[in-house]
């Protein structure tokens, strides 16, 4: 019998992948403290904080619309990079239904964007089954209002 050499050839992409692998996900960490809201403030937090969601025109459920590009993956790239700065979550014991200008919202948590240095900067809320909405075209003004509220909280 013949000596058999086996000779493997790997061509390495400039991206770092072998030729014909698929490309492997990118991963992206980003850390942040939450703060626990127990002083009066968070009842007048989440009266302002249901009055801003119900201003919203449109979401991402019901609206297909230049406001939401690039879709549930959109969304979602949003809702994290939200979540990854500063933010306020409204949380519910049992899910709300809520009356927007334009439809309705049923919510278990409602999620507020602090990363805008003048006013709330994203809104979004999720629901009973777990799925991620994003909501635009709210009231500037009670954006403006609720981010004055969060930042003059007594934090006692």
């Amino acid at each position: 019998m013949k000596n058999l050499r086996l000779v493997s050839l790997c061509l390495l992409l400039p991206s770092g992948q072998l030729l014909g692998q698929q490309p492997e996900p990118s991963v992206a960490l980003k850390l942040n403290r939450p703060e626990q809201i127990t002083s009066r403030a968070a009842s007048a937090i989440q009266s302002k904080v249901v009055d801003l969601l119900k201003t919203s025109n449109f979401n991402s459920k019901d609206h297909v619309d230049p406001a939401f590009p690039d879709g549930a993956r959109g969304v979602h790239r949003r809702y994290r990079e939200t979540i990854g700065g500063q933010y306020l979550v409204v949380a519910f014991p049992r899910s709300r239904q809520l009356e927007l200008i334009r439809g309705q919202a049923t919510a278990v948590e409602i999620i507020v964007g602090l990363n805008h240095p003048k006013y709330t900067d994203a809104l979004f809320t999720i629901d009973p089954d777990g799925r991620v909405v994003e909501h635009s075209k709210f009231s500037g003004e009670l954006a403006t209002d609720l981010l004055e509220l969060v930042r003059n909280m007594d934090r006692s």
